[in-house]
């Protein structure tokens, strides 16, 4: 079984209790109103989706993306706001590295979606880069062959053509 876990900050506490209870079944979800407790969840577990609402009055969520986004680059993040803002949208996609944008209020089928197509974006990345490695390892050890054959090979085809 995948770990799937959410971290949602929003200073709408309604909106922490909706999401909560919408998705509680299927993900392991983790909600607060204050950026310093949802840094130090971030810091104590491995989170794979990051929501957080746009306005709130101690830091956007453009802000805490890109104060969060060095230390935990592997999260997807999702921007969550309330009013049709396409500056902070862009913002978000390029200082936040937010994957999607999603308005409030929000249908709970769209969400649902966004949500899948992240932990399928996280996962598939996970595997791309797993990948990526054991290529360069094998491309390594073929290299070293390559060299231990080579060498083992020129030696009787010196002796032979002396």
């Amino acid at each position: 079984m995948l770990n799937r876990k959410i971290l949602y900050l929003d200073d709408e506490e309604n909106n922490l209790i909706t999401v909560k209870a919408l998705f509680r079944r299927d993900y392991e979800i983790f909600t607060t109103t204050s950026p310093q407790e949802a840094v130090q969840f971030l810091n104590e577990n491995e989170v794979q989706l990051i929501l957080s609402d746009q306005k709130m009055p101690d830091i956007s969520g453009v802000e805490f993306f890109e104060l969060t986004r060095t230390d935990f680059p592997d999260a997807i993040r999702v921007l969550v706001t309330g009013y049709a803002d396409i500056e902070a949208v862009i913002d978000a996609i390029n200082k936040g590295g937010v994957y999607r944008y999603v308005t409030k209020p929000w249908n709970e089928n769209d969400l649902r979606i966004c949500i899948e197509n992240a932990f399928e974006k996280y996962y598939t990345k996970r595997e791309i880069d797993t990948k990526s490695e054991e290529l360069a390892q094998a491309n390594s050890d073929l290299e070293k062959f390559i060299y231990s054959a080579s060498h083992d090979l020129r030696s009787p085809l010196v002796s032979i053509k002396g």
